[in-house]
């Protein structure tokens, strides 16, 4: 081995870099290793191999054979130069250099024909507008439905037999607006009187569901009012005689007048999340003037707001 320049053997310039004689080495490898290729001649240029990657990978052995690789060179007679110039190689050595040009170019053959991309498909013009075509009622699809989705819900009628339907079988007609009295003919109350001197009461509904309150006055337990409110929402409650009243609500959600409630079986309630409160009491004195009052959740009540039950609320006198 010694016989052989490591540099030459790798075929790489005496001032390559470790990643130039990495790859070097490996190039060499695929072509001489015992699996690749079999033979005498190829085992002992594996080994050279081998040896020449080990002595130029290592810095310190890289120097000292640099070392006395150029010792050699700078000590060497001129004859011994010219002659090694002028050095006709055996024919071993000829039949080396063109079995390593053999498998070198056979070797880079087969990687450039792997690593050669496949050309693209044809692009057809018949299939790009078959997309087009069928894209373009898939979009107008789609827009119909946001614009069906996002459209506001219709104004509910105000009037409360708007709210029924028939009982065979259609959907439930369920109420989602404000200001129509659903028991005015179970309490039997009498028509507004238009007085001159009146007192208003506005009531904000923040009980978090839809309510139906109950207007009674305090002293003789007449219910003058019953109104729903839907919630979030505001009533103006006018022509109210001065006095004292006692406000109840009936909470829930999804109220129906095709439902009744489970007592009395008073037509008109709701469907879910039902719950009955006495709100206490609201003196009205100031004439031509808006009290206001606050229906507050049921999580939320006072100490003189409680829960009550359906026959306190539709009793009509206390």
């Amino acid at each position: 081995m010694q016989t052989h320049d490591f540099y030459t053997l790798l075929g790489i310039k005496p001032n390559a870099s470790a990643a130039e004689i990495k790859s070097a080495y490996r190039r060499l490898v695929k072509i001489y290793h015992p699996d690749m290729k079999t033979g005498e001649e190829s085992a002992d240029t594996f080994k050279n191999i081998q040896q020449a990657y080990e002595t130029l990978s290592n810095p310190d052995l890289k120097h000292l054979y640099d070392k006395k690789r150029n010792y050699t060179h700078k000590t060497a007679a001129p004859a011994q130069r010219k002659k090694r110039k002028n050095y006709d190689p055996s024919e071993t050595d000829l039949k080396h250099r063109k079995a390593f040009q053999e498998e070198y170019k056979n070797y880079k053959a087969k990687h450039k024909k792997q690593q050669q991309p496949a050309a693209p498909p044809p692009v057809s013009v018949y299939n790009e507008t078959k997309y087009i075509l069928f894209s373009i009622p898939l979009a107008v699809a789609l827009l119909l439905a946001v614009i069906n989705l996002y459209k506001p819900p219709k104004k509910a009628d105000t009037n409360a037999d708007a709210a029924k339907t028939s009982l065979s079988g259609n959907p439930i007609a369920y109420i989602h607006h404000t200001s129509f009295s659903p028991y005015t003919a179970y309490f039997n109350i009498p028509a507004i009187d238009s007085i001159t001197n009146h007192a208003s009461l506005s009531i904000t509904n923040h009980s978090g569901k839809d309510a139906v309150i109950v207007l009674r006055l305090q002293n003789s337990g007449e219910v003058v009012r019953n109104h729903f409110i839907a919630k979030d929402h505001v009533l103006a409650v006018k022509h109210l005689k001065k006095g004292d009243y006692n406000i109840m609500a009936y909470l829930g959600d999804r109220f129906s007048m095709q439902l009744s409630t489970k007592l009395f079986q008073v037509s008109g309630a709701f469907s879910e999340n039902q719950s009955y409160i006495d709100y206490g009491k609201i003196a009205l004195s100031r004439e031509k003037e808006t009290t206001p009052f606050e229906i507050t959740s049921p999580q939320k009540l006072s100490a003189q707001q409680i829960p009550v039950s359906e026959e306190l609320y539709f009793r009509a006198n206390f």
